[in-house]
């Protein structure tokens, strides 16, 4: 008879992912807790009210992104080339 395995999240591992939620890509933290997929991240973070933190809208048009890729700028700012590429068209007021 199989037994459930059950991965139990260790009090080391939650405060890692409360200090670094949405401060860091959620793949960077997976290859940390690489006891846990990504998914139990994400779900975990759910149960815990964690939430992505994302810059305003000024920040994508900094000057020192002004000659970076989306690809570039994405990396650098630890974000979805997807994320970068929508905020990067909005217009700041």
């Amino acid at each position: 008879m199989k037994t459930k395995h059950i991965n139990h999240w260790t009090p080391a591992e939650l405060h890692f992912l409360e200090k670094n939620y949405g401060f860091m890509p959620t793949h960077d933290i997976a290859v940390w807790l690489s006891r846990h997929s990504l998914s139990s991240i994400y779900q975990k973070a759910s149960a815990y009210g964690l939430t992505q933190k994302y810059p305003e809208a000024k920040e994508y048009h900094a000057l020192k992104y002004r000659n970076m890729t989306v690809k570039e700028q994405a990396c650098e700012m630890g974000m979805s080339y997807s994320a970068v590429w929508t905020n990067r068209r909005k217009k700041v007021v």
